[in-house]
């Protein structure tokens, strides 16, 4: 549960980043991965989504300097009034933030961990 509490917190942690209310609607139940030399693994999935930013571009900037300090790998999107912001750290966690003027969505995966 190590993995799944953190990813839950860098989660809760871009939410307070991009403000607003959010609508939580993570799935509890694992889903089936595999980690090198054929180990049975689960990851636990995320979607949250919530109110537009104030402002899109410093909402992504905020995101974009969190998961950079958090030593992610961090990649951002301009996908029309879009703005994606996806961060993927060395063990294999996976968030992506969109935001754009009329919503913000979060999404991802967490590490896979052997069972």
């Amino acid at each position: 549960l190590e993995a799944r509490d953190r990813f839950l917190a860098v989660l809760d942690e871009a939410q307070d980043l991009v403000g607003g209310d959010w609508d939580v609607r993570d799935d509890p139940t694992p889903r089936e991965c595999v980690i090198p030399l054929w180990i049975p693994g689960e990851r636990y999935p995320a979607l949250r989504v919530g109110d537009a930013p104030a402002s899109v571009s410093a909402a992504a900037d905020r995101i974009e300097e969190a998961w950079n300090g958090a030593g992610m790998r961090v990649t951002r999107t301009d996908i029309g009034d879009v703005i994606e912001v996806k961060g993927e750290s060395a063990e294999g966690e996976l968030v992506v933030l969109r935001v754009s003027a009329s919503a913000s969505t979060l999404l991802g995966e967490s590490e896979c961990r052997p069972l």
